[in-house]
């Protein structure tokens, strides 16, 4: 068992906007995936 007692997550780490989160995530969806395997190494 890990003794989570003292992690604690940085000031500002988290609760991105969510306008960028579901840009990035559309980003991912389609420009990535849509890459050719020949890019995937970059």
């Amino acid at each position: 068992m890990q003794d989570l007692s003292g992690f604690s997550v940085p000031k500002g780490f988290r609760g991105g906007n969510a306008i960028k989160v579901q840009l990035w995530w559309a980003v991912q969806a389609t420009i990535f995936a849509w890459s050719p395997q020949v890019l995937y190494r970059w």
